[in-house]
């Protein structure tokens, strides 16, 4: 009676064990893999946002290159996610938030090269307005220089009239104004984004029509050819300037709002993962509780000598609380927890 006893309860063990070892299997092969993946996209995928937001910032190339880096990563990543997910079918949440992430991925690297045009965009226009700013200067002082000049000459002349000397001041007088508003527009264009204010570039447009009534009241003063010329071309440099700082803006409030669809993309990326890793944490706390469990059925304490036994059972009660412990002539086992 005692070795059928121990036959059965030992049959027991071996098959509550069995399942241990399954679970132990899928927790080894299928749930911890799933978690180490699904944190390595998230990991990865927080280093390509950091890049890409030091990018963003400092437009500075070694930040870009960094960031592909890093999005080639987390497109290895999905790969391992996917193929894993495909060889189990226990991962069909890793299989879905795999392919949620590689769909966001995908949309990640859109906005990302959009953001680099924009950005290419953007210097062109700083560049653009370095060489409109330029003409525009060089005609002014160009035009000042010949005021001055003549202004000289009108003082030596013990003929010229008050009205002639005042004429010349006031041309000399808008002339520097228009140099002055110029001054103003490119500073505020580089303060603008220094500070990275756009509304300070918006607010500076209000000087491109100061300068083209300074323009006119100047046109209308002066007779020479040469000097009517120059105040055409001043106009259109400053025209040209306006142009290509509102192409800047444009292009920079563009580029603010990818960056607001960079970090929704992304941050569905983040959720997927972490989603992904947390359910794998549970999967794990599943398999080891099963584990324990089971374990816990199908124990076997050997007899060391010849006690009482119910003496020698209390302390695996005590141990393995809801455990019945049978007592046999080989020892005793702690069973149907």
């Amino acid at each position: 009676t005692l070795i059928l006893i121990a036959v059965a309860l030992g049959s027991l063990a071996v098959w509550k064990m069995t399942g241990v070892k399954t679970q132990a299997t899928i927790l080894s092969n299928e749930y911890v893999p799933s978690a180490k993946v699904a944190n390595e996209v998230e990991r990865d995928s927080l280093m390509t946002m950091y890049h890409m937001v030091g990018y963003a910032y400092s437009e500075d190339m070694k930040k870009w290159d960094d960031m592909q880096k890093q999005l080639m990563m987390v497109k290895d990543d999905l790969k391992k996610a996917t193929a894993l997910a495909d060889r189990f079918q226990n991962l069909d949440d890793l299989k879905k938030n795999a392919a949620l992430a590689q769909s966001k991925v995908d949309e990640y690297e859109k906005l990302v090269n959009d953001t680099k045009a924009k950005t290419d965009a953007i210097e062109e226009n700083r560049k653009a307005c370095d060489e409109s700013a330029k003409e525009y200067m060089s005609v002014c002082y160009s035009f000042l220089e010949g005021q001055k000049a003549q202004q000289l000459t009108e003082f030596a002349d013990s003929n010229m009239t008050k009205d002639k000397l005042a004429e010349r001041a006031k041309k000399l007088e808008l002339c520097n104004d228009v140099v002055d508003l110029g001054n103003a527009v490119r500073i505020a264009n580089w303060r603008s984004q220094a500070q990275r204010d756009p509304k300070i570039i918006e607010n500076a447009m209000a000087n491109f029509d100061a300068i083209t009534k300074k323009l006119d009241e100047l046109k209308a003063i002066t007779k020479q050819e040469a000097n009517l010329k120059q105040i055409e071309e001043c106009r259109n440099a400053g025209n040209m300037y306006k142009t290509n700082m509102n192409g800047l803006l444009t292009n920079w409030l563009a580029r603010e709002e990818l960056g607001k669809e960079r970090l929704e993309v992304a941050t569905a990326v983040l959720d997927a993962a972490k989603n992904t890793a947390l359910q794998g944490m549970e999967d794990n706390r599943s398999c080891h509780r099963y584990g324990h469990r089971h374990s816990s059925r199908s124990i076997y304490y050997p007899r060391h000598h010849k006690a009482d036994q119910s003496h020698h059972c209390r302390p695996y009660r005590r141990r393995f609380s809801g455990c019945q412990c049978f007592r046999s002539g080989i020892g005793c086992f702690a069973v149907s927890c």
